[in-house]
């Protein structure tokens, strides 16, 4: 695997699955030394990502640069607060997001349901399903009711 292909899998985990950094090979001798954090180990770096990705609204590789065995990238990021991936069985569920209370005042609620109500028409159609219907954000949250 060259390490151009390592970059885009690793690329591919902050935009395409939530952080989820499990498919990229990562040094076994692994050390990340920065101002905001550090890490000993490349699970202890999977974790964070697993935890931030839930985070992560936008990922744009710009730019990249190859140079042998180098890879250099400049990238766009933006972030929302007060989410995380849902683990309340202890297990992280992929897909899924908790929302803290703070993230949730009407504005945002209504984006939620919006962005959630999105992915699911996404989706392939599934024989037998039920349709329901909802004329807001606030109603199809529960929050509201006819």
């Amino acid at each position: 695997m060259t390490p151009k292909e390592i970059a885009d899998l690793y690329y591919s985990g902050w935009i395409n699955k939530m952080g989820d950094l499990s498919e990229v090979p990562i040094a076994r001798n692994f050390r990340f030394r920065g101002q905001v954090a550090s890490f000993d180990s490349a699970e202890g770096y999977r974790a964070m990502a697993r935890e931030a990705g839930a985070m992560v609204t936008k990922f744009t590789v710009r730019h990249q640069f190859v140079d042998g065995n180098r890879v250099c990238s400049i990238i766009d990021w933006e972030s929302r607060p007060h989410v995380r991936e849902m683990d309340f069985t202890g297990r992280p569920m992929k897909g899924m997001v908790f929302i803290e209370p703070d993230g949730l005042d009407e504005p945002a609620l209504g984006q939620w349901v919006t962005r959630a109500a999105a992915f699911v028409r996404s989706l392939p159609a599934r024989p037998n399903a039920r349709i329901l219907t909802a004329t807001s954000p606030m109603e199809a949250s529960g929050c509201m009711t006819r």
